[in-house]
């Protein structure tokens, strides 16, 4: 039998107040009086790395948002490509708040056509099971065979290796504005983790 991990984690969303949450982390299970932090920043990082990503800090883990992707309020980046096509995945900080991902299902295969909301995958993280639905119509090109075999790529490079699949968009203009911009997402980071707190304040409350 599995022991799930616990991970008792601590929010900064400010210099000010921190607040606390339970959580896994990819199997890691923390001490019972160990507090881990999470802090969101558009600035820290080893050099260089804050200027190309928001930053989101969780104890020793340091969650990238590039800034040269666009992203859905669901947690998929969209990275543009050639010959109008899309590359999807899932985002660094929305994987280690799952505590990882162990299974990988697509639902689809390359060439079929995908309507906004489609079931594309089924995912399981360490504690729940999840659906992921295409977030953009289009058509599928490819799909990352690989993942199903190594899910560890989504956790340790969700960026690059961990991409789900790619997608040439039924409607360019239409996809575009139902993107957001890194900024937006990384706030929408921080209001989520926010709010698996009991009381915490939302940052743009603050």
């Amino acid at each position: 039998m599995r022991n799930e991990p616990i991970f008792t984690q601590y929010c900064v969303l400010s210099a000010m107040e921190p607040y606390v949450f339970e959580k896994d982390l990819f199997g890691y299970r923390s001490p019972g009086d160990r507090k881990t932090q999470i802090k969101g920043t558009g600035m820290k990082g080893e050099k260089g790395m804050e200027e190309s990503n928001y930053i989101v800090e969780v104890d020793s883990f340091r969650m990238a948002i590039p800034k040269n992707l666009l992203f859905t309020d669901s947690h998929v980046w969209v990275k543009p490509l050639q010959n109008n096509q899309l590359m999807l995945g899932l985002t660094e900080p929305h994987v280690v708040l799952l505590g990882g991902i162990a299974f990988l299902e697509y639902q689809v295969d390359e060439s079929e056509t995908v309507s906004e909301g489609e079931l594309i995958a089924i995912l399981e993280a360490y504690k729940t099971t999840s659906e992921l639905k295409s977030p953009i119509s289009g058509r599928v090109i490819s799909v990352n065979r690989e993942l199903p075999r190594k899910t560890r790529f989504i956790e340790t490079n969700p960026y690059d290796k961990g991409w789900l699949f790619t997608l040439e968009p039924e409607n360019n203009a239409q996809y575009r504005n139902a993107l957001l911009e890194p900024k937006a997402y990384y706030e929408l980071i921080l209001r989520e983790v926010a709010q698996r707190n009991e009381g915490a304040v939302p940052p743009s409350s603050r």
